[in-house]
């Protein structure tokens, strides 16, 4: 058995990830890449990948730990989000502006002096 985990339990204690889907939230596909990227414990039994359920649930943890980090990251960046509104104004001042180029022949969008395209 390939293995990318050097526990050796027994083979009565593997699922496949096909079985391992209805215990969690992703797919077959999504858990093999995790396995092959060896960020899940898995092994090969011939071409299939095989893991446990302490495996996943392992799994499971640390990406509750790692969104948890990414999250606090967020909320202690001290750099506020803006709102859709100011987004929406910075993009409309630059094609007041003329500075929106995007490729267009004459320099990009403006407005007329009525608000219109």
């Amino acid at each position: 058995m390939e293995n990318n985990d050097s526990a050796g339990l027994g083979e009565n204690n593997f699922i496949t990830l096909h079985q391992a889907t209805k215990f969690c939230n992703y797919s077959q596909d999504y858990l093999n890449l995790r396995a092959r990227q060896k960020k899940l414990r898995a092994g090969k039994i011939g071409r299939n990948w095989v893991t446990t359920r302490e495996w996943l649930d392992e799994y499971g943890r640390q990406v509750e730990q790692w969104n948890a980090i990414v999250q606090e990251k967020k909320q202690n960046s001290g750099v506020p989000k803006p709102s859709k509104n100011e987004i929406d104004l910075d993009i409309d001042l630059k094609i007041i502006e003329g500075q929106n180029h995007g490729g267009l022949a004459g320099g990009g969008i403006k407005l007329a002096s009525n608000g219109q395209l």
